[in-house]
């Protein structure tokens, strides 16, 4: 039970981590010199997940000028993100109702 509560609030932080990126890109879009960021993340040894932000490698752009952003690929990213922390949401709910009847069988 805490196993999934553990890897539930591991997938919030990363939701978060990748909102944060998605604003700050959306954000310095039009920003000279910025450097895009993404999100990436990988699976935890002991479950879970862990979110690392790295810069996007520039594809065509000039380095000082304007950013490579893709406004599009942004907002998918976001729903992505708000979509994943809905579902984890959902499993510390769930996670939450288990322990309750978990501990009310034991009294």
């Amino acid at each position: 039970m805490i196993q999934a509560i553990q890897t539930a609030v591991s997938g919030l932080h990363a939701s978060t981590q990748r909102l944060k990126v998605v604003a700050g890109n959306v954000a310095n879009s039009r920003t000279e010199g910025y450097e895009p960021m993404k999100v990436v993340q990988s699976a935890e040894p002991g479950g879970g997940t862990r979110a690392t932000s790295v810069a996007i490698p520039p594809s065509g752009s000039v380095p000082g000028l304007m950013p490579n952003v893709n406004l599009a690929e942004e907002f998918v990213e976001a729903r992505r993100a708000v979509h994943a922390y809905r579902a984890n949401l959902t499993v510390l709910s769930f996670a939450r109702e288990m322990n309750g009847a978990v501990l009310d069988r034991e009294e």
